[in-house]
């Protein structure tokens, strides 16, 4: 063996020697501090639109999250800053915003959270109502929201609160649950 391929040698076993000693080190210094490292596997969505439409392919709602999240194709997708558009023709157009939801990747349903208002917008009665509730749960496959949580409404100066609601959408029309009060201003 020539020297100068004795020096390589020296110096390959030595650099194996260096990286061996630093690795064990390392996972020494990880394991005695208790700080692990974990991947998640998943999606992540910065202004994430996720578009729907009735059986016949006219366009209905649109989601639109500042963030979404899902950790794998089983778990639910989680949002935050959450804005539902739902529109039909000739139908009152509403609009309904959130802190945060979870929509159920097989039932699509929205299960939305944290200061919850839901806006309908009459443009043929110019009427608006505003609709407040701390959970509200948006179904897209029949067109429905609901909520068992308290929920107030308010229509120009008239107010009314109840326990719980049911509207429909495309009928337009609210059902509510239990605990109704309001006030009525002609």
């Amino acid at each position: 063996m020539t020297p100068r391929s004795f020096a390589l040698l020296a110096l390959l076993i030595a650099a194996a020697v260096v990286t061996w000693i630093a690795a064990t080190s390392e996972s020494e210094r990880t394991a005695s501090s208790g700080i692990t490292t974990n991947v998640e596997s998943g999606y992540y969505v910065l202004d994430a639109v996720i578009f729907g439409s009735n059986e016949l392919g006219e366009p209905r709602y649109e989601i639109h999250a500042k963030e979404a999240r899902q950790r794998d194709s089983a778990a639910p997708i989680e949002m935050l800053g959450i804005e539902v558009r739902y529109t039909a023709i000739q139908e009152p157009t509403w609009q309904i915003t959130a802190a945060r939801a979870e929509l159920d990747p097989t039932s699509r349903d929205l299960a939305m959270s944290g200061d919850v208002v839901a806006r309908r917008a009459d443009d043929a009665l110019a009427k608006t109502m505003d609709l407040r509730t701390d959970t509200l749960l948006f179904k897209p496959n029949i067109e429905q929201i609901e909520t068992e949580a308290t929920v107030s409404f308010r229509v120009g100066a008239s107010t009314l609160a109840a326990l719980g609601m049911r509207a429909s959408l495309p009928k337009d029309t609210i059902r509510l649950n239990s605990n109704v009060r309001g006030q009525y201003v002609p």
